[in-house]
C-alpha cells in the first residue's frame, strides 16, 4: 500500500506542478496583453483606482464609448478599434482577477505568490515598467514586511 500511496502523492505533485506552469504561462502572456492595451489607450493602470474604473466600466472612455454607439455607422475605423481595444482591455483585466482567486483556491497563497513573483521578474528583466499591466494585486499576495 505505501508505494501506491507514494504514487499517488507523486502524481498529485506532478499534476499541481504542471498546473502551476499552465498559471505563470496564462498570467504572462495576459499581463503583456494587457500593457499593450493600456499602452495603445493610453491609458495609465499604475493608479488603482484607474484599474478599477475600467474593470468596472466607469473609465471615461467608456462614456465615449456608450455616445459613439448610438452613432455606430458614422464611426470611423479607428474608433471601432478604440472601442473594441477598452472592451478587450476590461475582459482581460476580469479574466485576470478570475485566475488569481482560482488560482489561490486551487494552488495556495504561496503557490501564487511564487507564480506571480515569478512573472513580474521576467517583465522586469525585458524592460517593462512594472505596474504597466495594471497588476497591483501582486502588492496584496506578499505578506506585510513592516
Amino acid at each position: 500500500m505505501a508505494v501506491n500511496d507514494s504514487q499517488g502523492a507523486s502524481q498529485v505533485a506532478e499534476g499541481a506542478f504542471r498546473r502551476a506552469q499552465q498559471v505563470q504561462s496564462s498570467l504572462a502572456e495576459l499581463n503583456a496583453r494587457i500593457a499593450t492595451l493600456s499602452a495603445l489607450l493610453h491609458i495609465d493602470l499604475a493608479e488603482a483606482a484607474v484599474m478599477q474604473s475600467v474593470l468596472q466600466g466607469t473609465h471615461p472612455d467608456f462614456g465615449v464609448l456608450h455616445q459613439h454607439q448610438q452613432s455606430v455607422a458614422s464611426r470611423s475605423g479607428a474608433d471601432k478599434c478604440h472601442d473594441r481595444a477598452l472592451q478587450e482591455l476590461q475582459g482581460l483585466l476580469a479574466l485576470r482577477c478570475d485566475l488569481m482567486t482560482a488560482t489561490i483556491g486551487e494552488l495556495g497563497l504561496a503557490v501564487t505568490q511564487d507564480i506571480v513573483q515569478q512573472v513580474q521578474d521576467r517583465r522586469a528583466q525585458e524592460g517593462l515598467r512594472p505596474d504597466a499591466d495594471g497588476f497591483h494585486l501582486r502588492h496584496l499576495l506578499k505578506p506585510d514586511m513592516d
